[in-house]
């Protein structure tokens, strides 16, 4: 576990924490803290300076080794960590970029077979590459990865093991009074806000960049005043909303199912997408699994245009690309997601909370990557092309809208009841950041503690 990110007594308070079937190892990038930390516990911690493992080449290289690095050189989506790569000092380019994943390849094994863990806690779903490259290693030498993920919103917050699309939530044993009335009276608000109108149920992030927007997608003021200093950006992303402003419709009076595209870059794509990163792909995976004469709707995110739009990820010719395959109509921006949703045949998402939307109002859902909800009746999560369209030719039979609903909601309610939610004074003093990490560490004290089940 790395404690870089929590204060000394937080940790003191962590480590007194008796469970002696563990053995729990501390680390973080500030030598300083940890001595500080092993000063006032002396045995009762084992410290690891991640930093002294250098990849160290001069000792005998084992052929597991080598096994893992060209595993982790040929898994399809290690190369499209290139695009959040900004180690410059080792050059730039494809080849210094795996020169660089080999070098920490070897790091990562140096550093497992040292401390051979059974979990690593990870302070999210490793979407950087020297995160990717830690788990990969650590998944190959037989250790799991517990990784905190948002339930049904970004206030509730629960454990998992994996990353996979069949991640294991760990659940508590006993709920110990954790869950009050207040909570329950949350979740049914919450609940209700996805049964009634898009406004009462719009994120807050996507609130404050509307109104500061002046209620538009895109705003050449706001953008002026946000990105003056990347005026290149403020053009690219105006050349991208043109194009698909001009090239999207408003709903028709038709047989259809919808894509909802993600933001990028952003974990939910890479690494939760698992084969659809590239969203191209995902739109003619459909095309493939359904009848000809169903169209496909897809939206753009609006986040794409509300925040900010790298180059990297959205080009205008991007749409007229997804325009090509066949009986697909973009949607325009400002329709209505829950009128789109109520409207279509079924709902289609990479990893993202409008599948809990859409199951919540009664329609059938697939989930292409990790799905953000646990496999409830009326919803597919994606193993291959045969079971999509097994799935879709369901779907045009028609599910019973009542039973989607009812059993997406206690499937909610089973991992909202395994989840801490976030303080709202903690969030106003703190930042919803450190917030967060509060909430990672009153979980990680459950586990210790036994209240959690692995």
């Amino acid at each position: 576990m790395n404690i870089n990110y929590y204060s000394d007594e937080d940790i003191l308070d962590l480590i007194n924490i008796e469970n002696k079937a563990l053995n729990v190892f501390y680390t973080s990038p500030d030598p300083s803290q940890l001595n500080r930390i092993k000063n006032l516990c002396g045995e009762k911690i084992e410290i690891v300076y991640p930093k002294k493992y250098k990849g160290n080449l001069h000792k005998k290289i084992k052929f597991d080794s080598l096994n893992i690095i060209r595993n982790i050189l040929q898994d399809d989506l290690t190369p499209l960590f290139y695009d959040r790569f900004y180690g410059k000092a080792i050059g730039s380019g494809m080849n210094n970029f795996f020169r660089y994943v080999i070098l920490q390849v070897q790091k990562e094994i140096e550093l497992f077979e040292k401390l051979r863990p059974d979990y690593v806690m990870f302070s999210s779903t490793p979407h950087q590459i020297e995160s990717w490259i830690s788990y990969q290693v650590l998944k190959q030498k037989g250790g799991e990865a517990i990784i905190p993920s948002s339930v049904t919103n970004f206030k509730n917050i629960a454990l998992y093991v994996g990353i996979e699309r069949n991640r294991k939530l760990i659940k508590f044993k006993r709920k110990n009074g954790l869950i009050t009335d207040h909570d329950n009276q949350n979740f049914k608000n919450f609940i209700n806000k996805l049964k009634a109108s898009y406004q009462e149920a719009i994120p807050e992030y996507e609130k404050e960049r509307l109104r500061r927007n002046n209620n538009k997608h895109f705003n050449i003021i706001s953008e002026l005043k946000r990105f003056w200093f990347k005026p290149h950006y403020i053009y690219h992303k105006y050349k991208c909303y043109g194009k698909y402003k001009s090239l999207s419709i408003a709903l028709r009076d038709e047989p259809f199912i919808v894509f909802f595209m993600h933001y990028q870059p952003e974990r939910t794509t890479l690494p939760e997408a698992f084969g659809f990163t590239q969203q191209t792909l995902a739109i003619m995976e459909l095309r493939a699994c359904l009848p000809d004469d169903i169209a496909i709707y897809v939206r753009e995110h609006p986040s794409t245009f509300t925040n900010l739009c790298h180059p990297k990820h959205r080009h205008p010719s991007f749409y007229d690309d997804i325009l090509k395959i066949h009986n697909i109509r973009l949607i325009r921006i400002e329709e209505s997601p829950f009128e789109i949703i109520d409207k279509s045949i079924a709902v289609v998402t990479i990893s993202g909370t409008v599948g809990i939307e859409s199951l919540v109002r009664g329609k059938p859902t697939a989930f292409l990557g990790v799905p953000q909800i646990s496999n409830s009746f009326g919803m597919y999560v994606y193993e291959n092309s045969n079971g999509l369209e097994s799935f879709f030719n369901k779907c045009l039979k028609g599910f019973d809208k009542e039973k989607v609903s009812e059993t997406s909601v206690e499937n909610l309610k089973m991992m909202w009841e395994n989840s801490l939610q976030l303080c709202e004074n903690e969030v106003t003093n703190l930042g919803l950041d450190k917030a967060r990490r509060q909430v990672y560490l009153k979980l990680i004290k459950h586990l210790i503690k036994g209240d959690m089940e692995i």
